[in-house]
């Protein structure tokens, strides 16, 4: 069985998007980010921030694959932005320039992943 590629309606009727940072500080939160979230976040170098305002969705990750494809699915709301990171790993490395996307719930990155990982995307016009 797999887990539904869409949040349900409760789902989204709970979701709430706090006022996103503007544009000039995505470097910063991603700055951030990367302090709790990498490897080595002293040898981030990020690439290709989006320069628009973050745009109001979600973004659907999935948690656990089973023989059948995705069993499980986490749901993050918010507003959205990509950036490409690169940072060391744990072999000392630097992995490449990689595209993620983040979401940003009021003046700080609530949830940042590799944009392989996601496996559905929404905006709201």
């Amino acid at each position: 069985m797999t887990a539904p590629n869409e949040p349900n309606a409760s789902q989204l009727a709970a979701a709430t998007y706090p006022n996103p940072i503007p544009p000039s500080k995505f470097e910063s939160a991603i700055k951030e980010w990367a302090s709790d979230n990498l490897v080595d976040p002293e040898s981030l170098r990020i690439r290709g921030v989006d320069s628009e305002p973050a745009k109001k969705g979600w973004i659907a990750v999935c948690t656990h694959w089973n023989g059948y494809g995705c069993s499980d699915r986490m749901f993050y709301f918010g507003h959205l932005f990509n950036a490409r990171i690169n940072a060391k790993n744990k072999q000392g490395g630097y992995t490449g320039f990689t595209d993620y996307i983040f979401v940003i719930r009021g003046d700080e990155i609530s949830y940042g992943t590799k944009s392989e990982n996601i496996t559905n995307r929404y905006i709201f016009k």
